[in-house]
């Protein structure tokens, strides 16, 4: 019985060490991101589960972290329904990303939460936003190339 009780202690221990540690976004969250990262070339990904696309996109990623575990890359995951969120910690789990700063926009609140970031999107995906020393940024939706992510973050 007592081993018995020590494996489910151990499984569940274990269970939060691989859980994703993300951030629900806000407004508040979003300023603290950008001025943690001002004076660093950076790049914030937008993804989602329902994105095909995207999961190139994190693939690309996550091999680059393998070469370079200190890139500037912040990953929001835009589906805003806590009841799938176990299936965006198993990707990013599965893609090796937990060392990256992940957010996730609120449940029911991705109009705001896209608002927030930028007034003219209205949610195509993948979307990521290339920020410069200056804090200045500029947005692109649509696959981005492990060439364009290699040149902006170096």
């Amino acid at each position: 019985m007592l081993t018995h009780i020590l494996v489910c202690i151990l499984l569940g221990f274990t269970a939060l060490e691989s859980a994703a540690k993300s951030t629900q976004f806000n407004k508040q969250v979003w300023h603290d991101v950008k001025k943690q990262n001002l004076n660093e070339n950076w790049i914030a990904v937008f993804w989602s589960l329902e994105c095909p696309p995207c999961f190139k996109e994190l693939k690309i990623i996550s091999q680059m972290l393998k070469v370079n575990s200190d890139l500037k890359v912040v990953l929001i995951n835009t589906d805003s329904d806590d009841e799938i969120k176990q299936e965006i910690d198993k990707i990013i789990n599965e893609y090796e990303l937990n060392t990256l700063a992940l957010l996730h926009f609120a449940d029911e609140q991705a109009m705001q939460s896209r608002y927030i970031v930028d007034p003219t999107w209205y949610g195509e995906l993948p979307r990521s936003y290339f920020f410069n020393k200056k804090g200045q940024s500029q947005g692109r939706s649509g696959l981005v190339d492990k060439l364009i992510l290699q040149e902006w973050l170096n």
